[in-house]
């Protein structure tokens, strides 16, 4: 009986390993996927449409803009309705540009991963993933952030994202919010080798630079 009870605790144990690593191995095949398929079309020029809803799905507000990104580190964010933005990471640092106000922030990249799952997605290394759990649904990846993302003197906002791809190209990004809202982008019109200059940033003559990297 004494042995019986070993061998099933020793059974239940090794289940239990057996299925951690199951799982592990799984988001490691998960975000192994997302990124070869982000390298099949590394360089590209999109239109996107932006809608925001709340958490009865009521719609905040809508905008549209341009997406440019080249792998790795890359990436320009134009938005030009309603009100026009522009975010551009050049490899090292990211530039937020406020027309409005007059205003650029500065951020390092590790900073801008805990707030932008675009400056996530451009990423070579898997180690960047370390703080998220992704599952992948056919051709859409669900992306959570673990708990140590959501805690601490700076949460992200983020509450989950989903990323999905039309025909290997990046087609559509949703992102929920710690306040139920959700924003959802849908790109279109994708072209390839986008000009370099777009992953350059000079600010204007006369802009607040507010820089907060350490």
């Amino acid at each position: 009986m004494k042995k019986t009870a070993i061998t099933l605790v020793a059974t239940v144990l090794l289940s239990q390993h057996a299925l951690a690593a199951s799982e592990a191995l799984e988001k490691s095949d998960a975000v192994s996927n997302l990124q070869q398929t982000m390298a099949k079309h590394s360089q590209f020029t999109s239109q996107f449409v932006q809608t925001v809803t709340d958490i009865n799905g009521q719609v905040l507000q809508q905008g549209k803009g341009e997406l440019s990104l080249s792998i790795p580190d890359r990436f320009n964010w134009h938005a030009v309705e309603p009100d026009e933005s522009l975010i551009v990471a050049d490899g090292e640092n990211i530039w937020v540009y406020n027309p409005f106000i007059e205003q650029v922030t500065l951020m390092s990249l590790q900073q801008a991963i805990q707030a932008s799952p675009m400056a996530l997605l451009v990423q070579e290394s898997s180690d960047a993933w370390d703080n998220y759990e992704v599952e992948q649904l056919q051709a859409c990846y669900q992306i959570t952030p673990k708990e140590a993302l959501l805690s601490g003197p700076n949460p992200s906002m983020l509450r989950q994202a989903s990323v999905c791809f039309e025909n290997d190209y990046l087609s559509s990004l949703r992102l929920a919010d710690s306040q139920g809202n959700t924003t959802l982008f849908k790109l279109t019109n994708h072209q390839d080798n986008p000009a370099a200059e777009l992953f350059r940033f000079t600010p204007p003559q006369g802009v607040e630079i507010d820089d907060q990297r350490p």
